[in-house]
């Protein structure tokens, strides 16, 4: 439950803040909720530095005696201060926000906490096929908030072609797995990869990372430009 907290904590008061938006439209202060989300996921980081590695689960544990990869998350050495790093820019985000709590929207601040708690999961994932569930889910949320700031065409379109370029970088990652399937190597994890299947791994970077981010020029038009941009720039894989 530790290794979960992180960002459970995060997604639960995205939960709380939209149960209030929708059930209570004058309710003002979503923004306490957000903050305090915030506090718990990085205190929680901070909590299980002395109790390192935890772990949810076992990797390749399968459902049922299937050799199906499970959702698995880990907080280790090398993931702790990843999703420390991810935690604490999302609480200076919101914590700055604060000053502008009057004229912020709930699903401002709904959005910051999903995205957040996205970055937090993807950086503890434990296998591939966690992290690609997770970076499809950022894919999903970083999509929703980009569609509902900006409203010019021209640059919904680039959404859009940003978004399934990104995709196509977890297809990729896929073909990595199939392959590596295929050439009787045992599968992949996070500390084997097999030389065959780097090219493919290479090539999901350069799709989802790039030398230019596709997503500066959308990110011009966003309305909070020092809070909720700031996140889609420097979260995202």
């Amino acid at each position: 439950m530790l290794t979960l907290l992180p960002f459970l904590s995060l997604l639960s008061a995205a939960f709380i803040i939209t149960l209030f938006g929708v059930l209570r439209p004058r309710f003002v202060y979503h923004w306490l909720i957000a903050v305090f989300g915030a506090l718990v996921s990085w205190s929680s980081l901070w909590f299980v530095r002395s109790q390192l590695p935890l772990a949810n689960g076992s990797p390749e544990s399968g459902y049922l005696g299937l050799p199906i990869p499970t959702i698995f998350f880990q907080i280790d050495a090398e993931t702790w201060p990843l999703a420390l790093a991810v935690a604490t820019l999302g609480l200076a985000v919101l914590l700055t926000d604060v000053g502008r709590a009057v004229g912020t929207n709930w699903v401002i601040w709904a959005g910051d906490l999903g995205l957040t708690a996205m970055g937090v999961a993807a950086t503890l994932a434990g296998n591939f096929a966690t992290m690609l569930l997770m970076w499809t889910l950022v894919d999903i949320v970083e999509l929703g908030i980009l569609l509902r700031e900006i409203r010019k065409v021209e640059l919904r379109r680039r959404i859009l072609v940003f978004f399934f370029t990104n995709l196509l970088g977890s297809v990729a990652v896929i073909a990595a797995i199939i392959a590596a399937a295929g050439a009787g190597s045992g599968g992949i994890s996070l500390d084997l990869i097999p030389p065959r299947i780097e090219i493919y791994l290479v090539l999901a970077v350069g799709l989802r990372m790039g030398v230019f981010p596709l997503q500066v020029t959308f990110l011009r038009d966003l309305q909070q430009q020092r809070g909720q941009s700031t996140l889609l720039r420097l979260i995202p894989p």
